[in-house]
């Protein structure tokens, strides 16, 4: 983590060496005169693990192990755990806004119930069916492995917001596979791409739907997995389920590392004032 960079509060590579080094290289902005580290904000500017401690716990996340087990292996406490979890998803989940997909796209939704706090009644009554009560994930891959997976908001969704959603991550000139909604319709037509209809029930549509189906099924698992997270926080799971699948044939050293990278890269934290 001693590498170079950016003055976190103004932007300016005009930074130079601060001090004598007593362990983490400190550096000076000229241009407005804050003094950090290579780690100020990042997920490694308050960590307290050890890197040793932190690379086991990292690796752990990387196995999609839950909570109580990076707990127990890694001797910290369930708090611990679950934060570096949310830091790493946090991170990962930033990048997915630098995704863009092209050649052949696979697209599809998936619903997630509402946690039991935050569901929509009528006259005392649940709503039933695919109401607002139902978070809707908005899930895409390319012929290259690349994917992205973002909450695009509550009940069935609509063209516009098939449009925010998908809209900057597919490359003009693509072929987008998709079900044959109205919503995905509108989308094509939007972007200008051809697209391939494969409705469901129609004969050889789930083979050719296997790319997208086979990711949301990943999703819908991880989050079965985690079972406990808040409703705020699902674009962060299904997050770091496309992250891992864009590394599933690395070595899990090379997606430690990887994981590292985006932690540190991101610009962004999960503090602990944000969940206690």
């Amino acid at each position: 983590m001693e590498k170079q960079r950016s003055c976190p509060s103004c932007g300016s590579f005009g930074v130079v060496r601060y001090g004598k080094r007593k362990g983490a290289q400190r550096w000076e902005c000229r241009d407005c005169g804050a003094v950090f580290t290579a780690a100020t904000g990042t997920p490694f500017s308050s960590a307290k693990l050890s890197p040793a401690k932190r690379e086991t716990v990292l690796s752990m996340i990387v196995r999609d192990c839950t909570v109580g087990d990076v707990a127990d292996i890694a001797k910290v406490s369930t708090r611990t755990a679950y934060v570096w979890r949310m830091k790493a998803f946090t991170a990962v989940a930033e990048r997915q806004k630098t995704v863009m997909l092209s050649g052949k796209i696979w697209i599809d939704e998936f619903a997630v119930p509402v946690n039991a706090g935050g569901r929509i009644t009528k006259n005392g009554r649940m709503l039933r069916g695919m109401s607002r009560n139902q978070i809707i994930v908005a899930a895409a891959v390319d012929s290259s492995g690349r994917r992205i997976a973002l909450v695009a908001g509550r009940g069935h969704i609509t063209g516009a917001e098939c449009v925010a959603v998908y809209g900057s991550h597919i490359s003009k000139g693509s072929t987008v596979v998709h079900d044959g909604i109205y919503s995905h319709r509108r989308l094509i037509a939007f972007l200008g791409c051809r697209d391939e209809v494969r409705k469901a029930g129609e004969p050889g549509s789930k083979k050719a739907m296997q790319p997208i189906n086979s990711f949301c099924a990943a999703m819908e698992r991880c989050l079965v997995k985690h079972i406990g997270g808040r409703s705020e926080y699902i674009g962060l799971y299904v997050a770091w389920s496309a992250f891992k699948g864009c590394m599933a044939r690395a070595k899990i050293g090379e997606r430690v590392a990887e994981l590292e990278a985006w932690c540190f890269l991101s610009g962004t934290d999960f503090k602990v004032k944000d969940r206690y």
